[in-house]
């Protein structure tokens, strides 16, 4: 039985098991949720040639800094995903140039990728934020750059709420506020656990002078997010940073 991820992409595993923990796991990530790595864990443990958990979890030590065990999760992903057919092996080579520090080959990789499988998420996401391949470029106009990239992944992406969050971010980092406002919202409401799209909000109540409404959107948010995950101290300062502007020193 062939098993698919929850945007509907083939997954080379037999195991419904390391299907539902492998998906599990990268929601987290996406999510920036805690329990990414248990997840990811229970995917190889239910398949240990199951190719895209190693993977995932390549992406999930490379953004905790760990780098020596970021480097032998994705041999081992690229290892297992000898043989296998173009998505994941695809995406698989793509997050190998990510995790390898190679720039511009990852760039170049994840678009060729994406032209053939415009869905696959996990390897668009290096390219997004401004921590990504085109946040860190140090071009001018990348903000631009960056919006005029995703904005072709509509058709195909449209109806995701980990990709209007992350149009949303561009969206506000271009000035387009309004876009921006929708976006998220929608994004949001698909996906209220995102604590990247509590960023994002964040973000456009920031820019959109909202200090007060933001203050007490984010702050009722927080209150359910666990201590350990990732953006737990960030959001914190965003809170600071908005009862600053609010004069509360």
């Amino acid at each position: 039985m062939i098993h698919e991820d929850d945007r509907g992409l083939p997954l080379s595993t037999a195991s419904a098991a390391a299907r539902d923990a492998y998906v599990d796991g990268v929601g987290r990530l996406l999510c920036a949720q805690p329990g990414i790595e248990a997840a990811l864990g229970r995917a190889i443990e239910a398949d240990p040639r199951f190719a895209l958990p190693h993977a995932a979890l390549a992406r999930a030590h490379q953004a905790h800094g760990r780098g020596a065990a970021a480097r032998a999760s994705i041999a081992e992903a690229v290892a297992l995903a000898e043989g296998l057919g173009d998505r994941e092996r695809g995406h698989v080579l793509a997050l190998e140039r990510v995790v390898l520090g190679d720039a511009a080959g990852a760039l170049d990789a994840i678009r060729a990728h994406l032209a053939r499988h415009p869905r696959d998420r996990l390897v668009m996401a290096p390219c997004t934020g401004v921590f990504g391949l085109f946040g860190f470029s140090g071009l001018a106009g990348r903000e631009a750059a960056l919006e005029a990239f995703l904005t072709p992944f509509e058709s195909a992406c449209g109806d995701d709420w980990w990709y209007l969050a992350m149009r949303a971010f561009a969206r506000c980092e271009t000035g387009a506020l309004d876009a921006a406002r929708r976006d998220i919202e929608r994004s949001l409401d698909a996906q209220p656990g995102n604590a990247n799209g509590a960023h994002v909000r964040a973000h456009v109540d920031y820019e959109c002078g909202e200090d007060g409404a933001g203050l007490a959107w984010l702050g009722a948010w927080v209150d359910g997010y666990p201590r350990d995950g990732m953006m737990h101290g960030h959001l914190h300062w965003h809170m600071a940073l908005a009862a600053l502007a609010m004069g509360d020193g």
